[in-house]
């Protein structure tokens, strides 16, 4: 069941840089889990993307991630990040993280799509609470607003959720 979830999940990170990205030639997906492997496994299917770059708090998992999606998908270039900062200049960014305090906020990216797979329960968080103010927010499903970052905005009164798209 977990296979499946991280599966659809990233399947979901993909058709959203499908429909929503402006450009994707240089992806970066922060989180080398499962969650992060199918967001990049997906997307290097979408076409028109160069390279996807990979970030983990465990280096190594982002080494062998990159090197298992390298032979799966070779039109592609994967490499492993050291750090957040190697990833300003994205032209998507992906979130698949398990953090409980946000990682990022308007003004670490210049991506023209940011997206947050991993604030998914009611502990976690990716997103600086300045995101409420100034992008616009899609959800999967209009029940994503009672958990993780857009709860604790909900209830902050920094968004209505009845504006929310899905």
């Amino acid at each position: 069941a977990c296979l499946l979830s991280s599966a659809r999940t990233g399947l979901c990170a993909a058709i959203a840089i499908d429909l929503l990205s402006r450009g994707r030639n240089n992806i970066v997906i922060i989180g080398a889990g499962r969650v992060g492997y199918y967001a990049a496994f997906y997307a290097a299917q979408l076409g028109e993307v160069g390279s996807i770059s990979i970030i983990d708090n465990d280096h190594d998992r982002a080494v062998n991630m990159a090197a298992l999606l390298s032979q799966q998908i070779p039109a592609v270039r994967f490499t492993a990040l050291g750090d957040y900062q190697q990833a300003r200049d994205a032209d998507v960014l992906v979130l698949a993280t398990t953090s409980t305090e946000p990682i990022c906020s308007p003004h670490d990216t210049n991506a023209n799509l940011t997206i947050s797979l991993g604030a998914d329960t009611d502990y976690q968080r990716e997103l600086d609470p300045a995101w409420a103010t100034v992008a616009d927010i899609f959800v999967d499903t209009l029940d994503c607003a009672r958990f993780g970052d857009l709860n604790s905005w909900r209830e902050a009164g920094l968004i209505d959720t009845s504006r929310l798209t899905d």
